[in-house]
């Protein structure tokens, strides 16, 4: 296998027993530098940045002062720096938000281009002869070998994302016969699949965290400092029980005609909720969508002519709310 090829984004079947790797090619890895670094992250986003562990990875995100999210991201420690894992197309506005906010703090932002970023998604977990000993076996788990480091995300789908030049990715890839490259659409599903937020588009700046069950997969804090839009997250948690959740769908048909928030509706033409995320892969339409939790059940109808119908998540999207068992 020619793992160069990878970084080229070709795409390649996956054969059962396989692990595949994926280069998301939607993604921008953000150095955070500075004495003042971790302050201002802290007091920035909505997860708990001061409790990452220094060779763990935290999903966080970026809230405007209304409470809406503009970002859900990955974020690692690396020393003293901190390491963004961003969505490449919220890359430059979130930047200059950020860049706005720092003022005279000492802290800066910078594209990270000596560093790649590799997923690895299979149904098994990775053995340690494919990555020399680079096995996390816990959410949230770094470990760090030989030039790379590796980030466990989640158990229920079992996936890891690999960190380094892509010199130490090459010579790691090439050692196993078990894994197979894969586009960037691999990577969007196992995420959907595992119940997180991909934020692009007209779904940004729509959704409080907890609309998009951030607080269910650990990427909202209720217990650490003000950040901009704190007062209201606070307030939607303790008024009253969640109303909408995100739900995960699968369906067919050709999902380049559904956008990021467009609406969704019932067989009877209620209005059921707002679209999120979705890709295709083999054929089956995966998607993630905002949804008043009375048509949690329901099959639900894009103005394409596609219908969407609900699948499971790892987790129960019915904690906190009027539904829940």
């Amino acid at each position: 296998m020619r793992w160069d090829k990878l970084f080229e984004f070709k795409r390649e079947p996956m054969r059962n027993g396989e692990i595949a790797v994926i280069a998301p090619q939607e993604r921008v890895l953000v150095r955070v530098s500075g004495g003042d670094a971790a302050a201002f992250l802290q007091g920035q986003f909505c997860n708990d940045v001061d409790a990452l562990n220094p060779n763990g990875i935290q999903l966080n995100g970026y809230c405007t002062p209304k409470g809406r999210l503009l970002a859900v991201f990955h974020l690692m420690r690396d020393g003293a720096d901190f390491l963004m894992w961003f969505p490449t197309s919220e890359t430059d506005a979130l930047l200059k938000r950020l860049r706005l906010f720092a003022m005279r703090a000492d802290v800066t932002f910078d594209i990270e281009d000596t560093l790649t970023v590799v997923a690895l998604r299979g149904e098994a977990l990775l053995s340690s002869a494919a990555l020399g000993g680079l096995t996390p076996t816990d959410t949230g788990e770094g470990i760090r070998a030989g030039g790379l480091r590796a980030y466990r995300l989640s158990d229920a789908v079992p996936s890891t994302v690999l960190v380094g030049t892509q010199a130490h990715l090459l010579e790691a890839l090439s050692a196993s016969d078990a894994l197979s490259p894969h586009s960037s659409d691999w990577w969007r599903r196992t995420r959907m699949q595992a119940g997180e937020p991909i934020l692009s588009g007209a779904a940004s700046d729509r959704f409080v965290p907890q609309m998009l069950n951030m607080d269910l997969i650990d990427g909202l804090s209720f217990s650490k400092g003000c950040y901009p839009g704190q007062e209201i997250v606070a307030r939607t948690r303790y008024l009253g029980k969640q109303k909408r959740r995100m739900l995960h769908y699968t369906g067919s048909g050709d999902g380049a005609l559904i956008r990021p928030g467009d609406p969704l509706l019932t067989t009877d033409g209620n209005a059921a909720g707002d679209m999120v995320s979705s890709v295709q892969v083999d054929g089956t339409l995966t998607a993630i969508a905002v949804v008043r939790l009375e048509y949690r059940a329901s099959t639900l109808h894009h103005a394409s002519g596609i219908e969407l119908f609900p699948a499971s998540l790892p987790y129960d999207p019915l904690e906190g709310t009027e539904y829940a068992g």
